[in-house]
């Protein structure tokens, strides 16, 4: 640990200072600390949030941290401090004169903008010679005027010195491969989100090797240190606090971006986050080699602006969610808010056989140590969820699969009228969410406003919205509780009435011809909603 020195201790920002102060309040040197894929990243990310000043907060106790020292490293022989450092982050310049008297309340500001509003978040340093970079929290990307969507983005209260400072963002922190891995690390990141929807503790990383620990992958591997987890093992960890595990395979022939970027969008948009399991592949030779597999955290995406049609069951059906060309991640060997850009495919063994996948990039770096040479293949997705979400995306997507070909037909036939090609929005949603939204829509006739305020209705819901260019016409409302995808459909929001209008006829005329239900299965119940409002 550092010497210690006069309060406070606020210093300009550089990268070159940021090394220091790392490796001077741990048990680690500037020669570790600078080897880091994460100083490439933080120069880069504090360049775009502007970062000018940092201030030490020295003596830190960290929960997380707290946990694992009483539980791993306060046995170890070594004397390894249970105090941290927090390094704290702030786009406007001071110095420590003027920060001592601001502290004091002797001066009412120091910032040309709200104190608050410079603020940038902090950096957690550990007493380790290694895994130094403890909890992270800081400001993600500006979104405005982009694309770029966080989510899953939480409140955090920051005190420093008595200043209360409010953050909006998502924890982080590096690998500690004495008490987890990067899947522990991916799984506590993923923790700080669910714990604040599903109201369950958030545990420490030491905790969550323990409870992966309860699902044993090889009798003959060591809990601690770990050297990784099964995708069981996090499934594991995920009961542990008590919700469920949905795993998707994405490592398959069949498999297309959709699988990844509707999942991924449909769970986030309810504030969700997943864990995404990948094959990391070194390109840097020519030839592709793998390298071994990683967990990512995946906290967020960006749309591109035209629609994509995505190929699911051979279809024209278009998903908003197919849009996506990027995702940002908690990588814990690279940073929070890690971009990961949609790619090439690669031809990789599988079954005896080479096969097509498709890539994301990565910033790790390659056998050249040259950052962009390693990519990653998408190997599973894993999905924290309720127990009483019942239904998953891949079962609810039959419904307005099978619904688009009804209006396809009928928009073929002229039938129904539309100005621009259909797009389909498809997301889980909390009712309290659904509900405000709705009474924040005051472009709703006002009856159908109260009775959709007023209806009991269950706690998540699938909805399935229906847009002609960026026109709104129509709103599917199927129940995430229910335990058959079929008879989960609720009721329908509309949007555009004229649309609506056309679409009951052509509904009576097929329910009026149904000879066996099972014909028009999954969507008898839609049609027969429609036919009835004639």
């Amino acid at each position: 640990m550092s010497p210690k020195r006069d309060l406070p201790q606020v210093e300009p920002y550089s990268i070159q200072k940021l090394v220091e102060l790392l490796s001077l309040n741990t048990k680690s040197i500037d020669a570790i600390v600078q080897s880091k894929s994460h100083i490439g990243y933080f120069q880069e990310y504090f360049h775009q949030l502007d970062a000018k000043t940092i201030v030490v907060e020295p003596d830190y106790v960290d929960r997380y941290y707290m946990e694992d020292f009483a539980g791993y490293y306060s046995r170890c022989f070594d004397n390894y401090d249970r105090l941290c450092c927090r390094l704290h982050f702030f786009d406007e310049e001071f110095g420590e004169d003027d920060f001592r008297k601001f502290i004091l309340g002797t001066v009412p500001k120091i910032t040309q903008k709200p104190f608050d509003e410079c603020y940038l978040g902090f950096v957690v340093t550990k007493p380790l010679p290694v895994t130094v970079i403890g909890r992270t929290c800081l400001r993600h990307y500006d979104t405005k005027n982009t694309s770029r969507q966080y989510p899953i983005v939480r409140q955090y209260p920051v005190h420093l010195f008595g200043q209360e400072l409010l953050l909006k963002t998502l924890a982080f922190q590096e690998q500690d491969c004495a008490v987890g891995a990067c899947a522990t690390s991916a799984l506590w990141s993923l923790f700080q989100g669910t714990g604040m929807i599903f109201q369950h503790e958030i545990p420490s990383p030491f905790a969550i090797t323990k409870m992966a620990g309860s699902v044993i992958a090889d009798a003959s591997l060591r809990l601690m240190p770990n050297n990784g987890l099964t995708p069981r093992q996090i499934a594991g960890a995920i009961r542990g606090v008590g919700l469920e595990a949905n795993a998707v395979n994405l490592f398959q022939p069949s498999f297309h971006e959709f699988l990844l970027t509707s999942n991924t969008y449909s769970y986030l948009m309810a504030k969700i986050p997943v864990i995404l399991g990948v094959i990391l592949v070194d390109l840097s030779g020519g030839t592709p080699k793998i390298i071994g597999k990683h967990a990512v955290t995946v906290t967020g995406f960006r749309l591109d602006n035209g629609p994509t049609t995505c190929r699911v069951m051979q279809t024209g059906f278009s998903l908003r969610a197919s849009r996506i060309n990027k995702i940002y991640v908690h990588d814990d060997q690279v940073g929070p808010f890690a971009r990961m850009v949609l790619g090439n495919h690669l031809i990789l063994p599988f079954q005896n056989r080479q096969e097509q996948f498709p890539s994301l990039s990565t910033s790790w770096p390659g056998r050249a140590g040259v950052v962009g040479n390693v990519v990653a293949v998408p190997d599973v997705l894993i999905i924290p969820l309720y127990h009483k979400i019942r239904i998953s995306f891949e079962k609810i997507i039959a419904c307005p699969i099978h619904f688009n070909e009804l209006l396809s037909n009928a928009i073929a036939a002229k039938v129904l009228k539309i100005s621009a090609p259909i797009e389909w929005d498809i997301y889980l949603t909390k009712v309290t969410d659904f509900k405000q939204r709705i009474r924040a829509n005051f472009e709703l006739p006002e009856e159908e406003r109260s009775e959709l305020l007023l209806t009991s209705m269950p706690l998540y819901m699938w909805t399935a919205s229906i847009y002609s260019g960026d026109k709104l016409l129509l709103e599917l409302l199927f129940d995430a509780t229910d335990v058959d995808f079929r008879s989960s459909f609720l009721r329908a929001v509309s949007h555009d009435p004229q649309f609506v209008s056309f679409l009951g006829p052509v509904c009576a005329r097929i329910y009026a011809n149904i000879q066996n239900e099972r014909q028009f299965a999954p969507i008898t119940k839609i049609i027969r909603y429609f036919a009835d409002r004639i």
